[in-house]
Formats: structure tokens, sequence, C-alpha cells
């Protein structure tokens, strides 16, 4: 049955092959991220819409059908490379982290998460003590303290999304450093949250 299937499945991508004009395989690996599935270069995305794009170009691009072709007269690395580039672009759009920082780039906004920090003391705190209320849930196996400071997480990383979108939207020429900053404050600030709501989830995960 499973071999039934992958051959059906290999030719309808055979005929899909049909309609990709030659030019197509370069020109994907020249787009940004956005281009790849004809979006706007904005922080508010439909990820179904994106989910949808994202299914339609693995199918017409997956390798599997291009590579098992005798005949084929493109570059088997450049096929590898087009799938990757598909999938970098999709998991990089889908993360509102992620997201942020590539619209920063596009803008010719210099910044790494790493090295461009100016996260307040007060906010360190309460990262620290979100830290604390994590690892004292785990330590007494408490699964109810744990799945609400999960919730708590979710709340604040939400907020900060909703004031991405708002200050990517309004950012004004006349005062777009300071509008940058505000920018990389919050996604410093996802950064942080991301962390935690993974360590979060770890811990959740251990006692279940």
């Amino acid at each position: 049955m499973w071999l039934w299937r992958k051959f059906y499945y290999l030719k309808y991508l055979s005929n899909k092959r049909l309609t990709i004009k030659n030019h197509e395989f370069q020109d994907i690996l020249n787009k940004n991220y956005f281009e790849v599935f004809g979006f706007k270069e904005i922080f508010l995305i439909n990820t179904e819409s994106l989910r949808q794009a994202y299914l339609k170009l693995q199918k017409q691009f997956h390798p599997d059908y291009f590579i098992s072709d005798k005949n084929l007269t493109i570059n088997k690395d450049i096929i590898i490379a087009i799938s990757a580039h598909i999938n970098n672009a999709y998991k990089t759009l889908l993360n509102p982290l992620s997201r942020a920082i590539l619209l920063l780039n596009l803008h010719d906004i210099a910044y790494n998460l790493n090295n461009d920090t100016s996260i307040s003391e007060t906010f360190i705190i309460e990262q620290m003590e979100i830290h604390e209320e994590i690892e004292e849930a785990k330590t007494t196996k408490n699964l109810v303290a744990l799945e609400n400071i999960e919730e708590k997480i979710k709340t604040k990383k939400n907020i900060i999304v909703d004031n991405l979108n708002i200050a990517f939207t309004h950012i004004s020429k006349q005062n777009a450093s300071n509008d940058y900053k505000g920018i990389k404050k919050l996604i410093e600030q996802l950064a942080f949250y991301d962390k935690l709501e993974h360590l979060v989830n770890n811990s959740i995960h251990d006692i279940i």
C-alpha cells in the first residue's frame, strides 16, 4: 500500500513539475523569506496562509521527484538548496521572534540578539523571579503551578507580539532611530520569554 501511494504521489509531482519554468529555480533562491511566499514585508502575517503557501511550494519544489529524474538538467544541489530555502523561510516567518529580527535586517538595521542587549534591571529581575517559580514548581512536581506559569508567559508574549506589530506599523522617518530602539527592546523581551516558555514546557514534559 505504501509503495503504491508513493508511486502515485511521485507521478502527481512529476506532472506538477511540468508547470515549473527553468528560471524559477534560480529566482526563488534570490528571494527574501517574505518574497518566497509572496507576502508583504510586514510583521503581522496570517499563519494559516503561510502554512498553505509553504505546502504548495514544497509540493512544487520537493527534491524527491527532481532527483529521481535522470533527464534532469538542473543541478541537484540547487534543488536541495531551494527546498532548504523554503523550509528556512517558513520556520523564520512562523516564529514572531525570528520574523521581527528578519524585518529589522530587511530595514537595513544591523542587529545581533546575542550582542545587542539593553534590557532594564527591572525586567531582568522579573525574569529571574519567573525562573525561580518554574524551578520551585518543577522541584515539587506542581503541574498546576507550571501550567499557570506557562499561561502567564504566553499572555506576556502575546502582548509583546501585539506591541511589535504596532511598532513596525508606525515607524516614522522623523523618529526612526528611536522607533527601532523600541523594537529592539521588544525583541529582547520576547527572546527572554521564549526561553522561559521553553523551560516551563520541558519541566511540564518531565513531570508528565
